[in-house]
């Protein structure tokens, strides 16, 4: 009884997780489908779909990258650091290290110039989990404490709380 309970619970949250993405994947869909959007509010929406697809489909988290760097690259590489922070996940989901590698120090590159903490944040600790902690554990407990001390320094809990997990 109790395993059945558990059973349930589990697939109600998976579900309503599930369906809470869909609503803003298809939410982000039909605002793509207006004609008179600015370049940088369609770059935008493609980079918040990939981060919608990330966890569900590393194809769809692609091709809304590889739209994205093509608008970033016509409008003066405008969030170019996003655009190779989602290559940099593509890649090392895709089990290419080395490539995800180049291009989150790439990103960081163009993030540790710019004003957006959180991306450089994230670009930090998505590049520590790539780092082996066989080679590279120095490497890596420096790029989490990187992550860390940005994310407190914005002050979200919740990513404070992942960092430090």
């Amino acid at each position: 009884m109790k395993n059945h309970l558990l059973l349930i619970v589990y697939f109600l949250l998976c579900s309503s997780l599930g369906f809470g993405q869909t609503k803003e994947i298809d939410s982000l869909k039909k605002h793509l489908n207006h004609s008179n959007l600015a370049d940088t509010t369609r770059l935008s929406d493609y980079l918040n779909l990939a981060s919608r697809y990330g966890p569900i489909n590393m194809d769809s988290l692609y091709e809304y990258t590889r739209l994205a760097s093509k608008l970033s690259k016509t409008n003066g590489n405008y969030k170019l650091d996003a655009v190779l922070y989602y290559l940099g996940i593509y890649h090392a989901e895709t089990g290419q290290i080395n490539k995800a590698k180049e291009y989150y120090l790439e990103a960081m590159d163009i993030a540790e110039g710019g004003n957006d903490k959180k991306i450089l944040a994230r670009i930090y600790g998505n590049y520590g989990n790539i780092l082996s902690e066989r080679t590279e554990l120095t490497e890596k407990i420096r790029f989490f404490k990187k992550s860390l001390q940005l994310k407190e320094e914005l002050g979200s809990p919740l990513d404070i709380g992942r960092s430090q997990f």
